[in-house]
């Protein structure tokens, strides 16, 4: 039963991230993929995966502060925001080198870098790669839901990306 209440918390950080994807506005993806690491948040803790937690925390601080940064000071803060984000997730691929551990970090990593643009399709093929991290840590863990979720949205991903593409060669 408490299986049953794990899998509903993961889904509703999955639905999140999935929704976020179709977001065309920076700071309406980055709102739901706050709200969405805050689901995933709360698995890992309840499943006591530290490195996913740790992981899910950084992004979710990033996303946060992408959230309440203006932005008239998008520009002006860009060295501080990524500055901060690589930090934590140097640190965390310091505690957990030599683990699968490091590929959230990683993931930390990347994701970071491409949402301090102000391009959502930049932010997708950053996503994109985090999600791949993501999907290994998965795959040498054995998670199986996070296994199938993961690979639903780096799909969801490849569509909406290549939905925005179609659609941006419509408007020129």
């Amino acid at each position: 039963m408490l299986e049953i209440f794990y899998i509903l918390i993961m889904f509703l950080g999955f639905f999140c991230s999935v929704s976020a994807l179709q977001m065309k506005k920076r700071i309406i993806m980055m709102r739901t993929r706050a709200l969405g690491g805050t689901f995933y948040m709360l698995y890992f803790y309840l499943k006591d995966a530290n490195a996913g937690l740790l992981g899910t925390f950084i992004g979710f601080l990033g996303s946060m502060i992408q959230v309440v940064t203006p932005e008239h000071l998008h520009k002006k803060t860009f060295k501080l925001r990524v500055t901060l984000a690589v930090i934590l997730a140097l640190t965390g691929m310091y505690i957990f080198s030599g683990t699968a551990g490091v590929f959230p970090m990683l993931a930390v990593i990347i994701v970071r870098f491409s949402e301090v643009s102000s391009c959502v399709q930049r932010i997708r093929f950053g996503l994109l790669a985090g999600q791949c991290c993501w999907l290994i840590y998965s795959i040498k863990l054995m998670i199986l839901p996070f296994i199938m979720t993961e690979t639903i949205l780096i799909i969801a991903n490849l569509y909406a990306s290549w939905k925005f593409y179609r659609l941006q060669g419509n408007e020129v």
